[in-house]
């Protein structure tokens, strides 16, 4: 009595499921090849946001299809310096990886990078570009789905941004860490 193995050996080893032809698995093969080859279709950008300078309109546009999210990596952007060192030493000490930035410029640069932060701390009263116009840019961009925002501010209008794109929460300084920390864990 013969024994038939469950898969047919083919020549190098290779074993396939009973009923398909060599010919039929190159080309699923070369099928799905074609298909992880294809460019992603683009989605419609929504309406320019007048808060945004147009080229950086532009430059939220083109984002590499080769980046990933991290989802233990922060984005900190906070004008003061004790406040970003505090509340960056407090987030490493519970084991997330903090980019801890003074500007909303820096922070749309490390958004553009090969690994970039599911969450942001976003400080509304950063100098230069600000934490308004980072906002209008984040929606603008055709990956916004990926971030988390939260917008960290003694403004009173700052609640009134709660309904933005990407925006998850608002804290209002001054807050407690443990406040932050809590909220962190909550949208990390």
């Amino acid at each position: 009595m013969r024994h038939h193995a469950p898969f047919p050996v083919l020549a190098g080893g290779t074993r396939h499921a009973e009923g398909e032809s060599v010919s039929f698995l190159l080309a699923r093969r070369a099928d799905l090849h074609h298909q992880s080859t294809q460019p992603m279709p683009r989605t419609k950008n929504p309406p320019p946001d007048p808060e945004v300078p147009p080229s950086l309109a532009r430059a939220a546009g083109t984002v590499p299809s080769t980046r990933s999210v991290d989802a233990r990596s922060l984005l900190l952007v906070e004008a003061d310096v004790d406040n970003r060192e505090s509340i960056a030493e407090a987030l490493q000490s519970e084991a997330f990886r903090v980019h801890p930035l003074a500007t909303a410029a820096e922070a749309l640069k490390v958004l553009d990078g090969p690994r970039c932060p599911s969450l942001i701390l976003l400080d509304l009263s950063t100098p230069g570009l600000g934490g308004r116009e980072l906002l209008a840019a984040v929606a603008l961009r055709p990956d916004r789905d990926r971030f988390r925002i939260i917008l960290m501010s003694a403004a009173p209008e700052a609640e009134a941004l709660a309904t933005r794109p990407c925006v998850v929460e608002v804290l209002h300084k001054p807050f407690a860490l443990e406040k932050l920390l809590a909220a962190v864990r909550r949208h990390a």
